[in-house]
């Protein structure tokens, strides 16, 4: 909060607005935004979801990692091609993937996915997140 006084001398009383940390997700089909951590939420923050694979004998997923305002995943911001190798060949939706964000204190986002089936990970860090 904060008092002031304009140029013409008047008296006014204002609220600073609280500036808030955009969504963070992934890019999925049909240029949608998976958002995992929300905008404005409490730093630090974690969040998962499980994703499956699309296609049969299928043994790498990439993700675009954005962050934006929009449900629209081209109109937000790329921050990093998530990708991940090694899964074992079968049908569409056989392999599952764990995919974690957390974001620490200074805004630092460390992406990893975890291969449910064998529990081999792989992690990330890409830059400081925009405020």
């Amino acid at each position: 909060k904060f008092d002031g006084r304009t140029t013409s001398g008047e008296d006014f009383k204002g609220h600073e607005i609280e500036t808030q940390r955009p969504s963070v997700g992934l890019w999925v089909e049909n240029d949608r935004t998976e958002v995992l951590i929300h905008a404005g939420a409490a730093l630090p923050a974690r969040a998962a979801r499980v994703f499956s694979t699309t296609e049969k004998n299928q043994t790498s997923v990439a993700f675009r990692v954005v962050q934006g305002w929009s449900r629209t995943a081209s109109k937000n911001k790329t921050l990093c091609l998530f990708e991940m190798a090694g899964l074992q060949p079968g049908l569409a939706g056989a392999a599952t993937i764990k995919i974690t964000f957390a974001i620490d204190e200074q805004g630092v986002l460390t992406v990893e996915g975890r291969d449910m089936e064998t529990g081999a990970t792989h992690a990330e860090k890409t830059q400081t997140l925009d405020k």
